[in-house]
């Protein structure tokens, strides 16, 4: 990916991970984040102002909106398309937010970053899975791959960690 694909250099978005609502995955996601931060900014140049990681909460989400706002982001990089199944994300697209997806595939080997335009109506899955279908893949550095190798583990052992305190 080039960084003249999105003429963003040095723009700031926000970033939103939807945590799984059954069990806790806050630690697995947030070192996930950190390596597609790292990804984006280096191929786009683009860099994140903002982080929210919620449970369907529509109050946290009205509340992460207005701080956009008031920085003046109108861009917001998810990692899961999944999240565009989710009634929460409506509040974002009523609101204006653009999407980027930086998607890395399951054997962290390639990755994508594609955009979808907020046209005002909902993002349905045939949309993103086609807009995913189109976009063109890249072969992941080594350093990637071994740091999110390195956070799988990190995060199953402090996961572990808080399960045995109790937390």
């Amino acid at each position: 990916m080039q960084k003249s694909q999105f003429d963003k250099n040095g723009k700031k978005v926000g970033y939103l991970v939807h945590l799984a609502p059954s069990y806790d995955n806050s630690i697995d996601l947030y070192l996930e984040s950190r390596v597609v931060i790292s990804l984006l900014i280096e191929t786009t140049g683009l860099t994140v102002g903002g982080y929210l990681s919620y449970k369907d909460n529509p109050k946290c989400a009205e509340y992460f909106i207005e701080k956009l706002k008031k920085d003046q982001i109108d861009t917001i990089v998810v990692h899961d398309i999944e999240i565009f199944n989710r009634d929460i994300i409506d509040l974002f697209i009523q609101k204006g937010f653009h999407f980027i997806v930086v998607e890395i595939d399951k054997f962290n080997s390639k990755y994508c970053i594609f955009e979808i335009e907020n046209n005002g109506n909902k993002i349905d899955a045939f949309t993103v899975y086609s807009k995913r279908t189109n976009a063109q893949w890249h072969r992941l550095k080594t350093k990637y791959k071994k740091a999110i190798s390195r956070n799988k583990i990190l995060a199953r052992n402090l996961n572990n960690i808080c399960e045995q305190f109790g937390l």
